[in-house]
């Protein structure tokens, strides 16, 4: 499976020139001028929304983060493995090879989903294996980042696709 690279590069040129740098070395690239064509490409900001002051409101956050995020509770780090111990129900594991097929789907571009409909399909799937959502959402949360809570699962794992594909079908075995 080729890997996927979202290049965001507000020079021309340049773009161009990493996309079909990127390319020759086998990766499939979706690129874009700036964050608010990102966030647009990815179904996060509906078409509607004014750009100058989401990019605007886009800067200030990340220089926020930078600059005052507490590390325990705003920065996250994905799990390299499944944590020791993580017990799952042959329903949780069902879950999470949904979970896995359908990410697998969408990085080769063989299914691309919007946000919406991924987070669509995760609460599908829970309804399906007659899971209650907390616990599902806490185990997830645990097998990714080794705690019981963190951001929005459908963006978190659309944009950590790559990294949480290989974590998602470790929980489903």
């Amino acid at each position: 499976m080729a890997k996927r690279v979202l290049l965001v590069e507000d020079e021309k040129t340049l773009r161009g020139q990493l996309v079909d740098l990127l390319l020759r070395h086998g990766y499939t690239v979706d690129s874009a001028a700036d964050a608010v064509s990102v966030l647009r490409k990815m179904g996060h900001l509906p078409d509607d929304v004014g750009g100058d002051s989401t990019a605007a409101r886009v800067e200030a956050t990340r220089r926020w983060l930078e600059v005052y995020a507490p590390d325990s509770k705003l920065r996250i780090e994905m799990n390299s493995a499944l944590p020791e111990g993580l017990v799952t129900t042959q329903a949780d594991r069902a879950v999470f090879r949904a979970l896995a097929s359908d990410l697998s789907g969408h990085v080769s571009g063989e299914a691309v989903l919007t946000e919406q409909e991924f987070k669509a399909r995760i609460y599908q799937h829970i309804r399906d294996a007659e899971l209650e959502q907390g616990p599902f959402f806490a185990l997830a949360y645990e097998a990714l980042l080794g705690r019981s809570s963190g951001p929005q699962l459908s963006s978190f794992l659309m944009s950590m696709a790559d990294r949480a594909v290989p974590l998602l079908e470790a929980a489903a075995a």
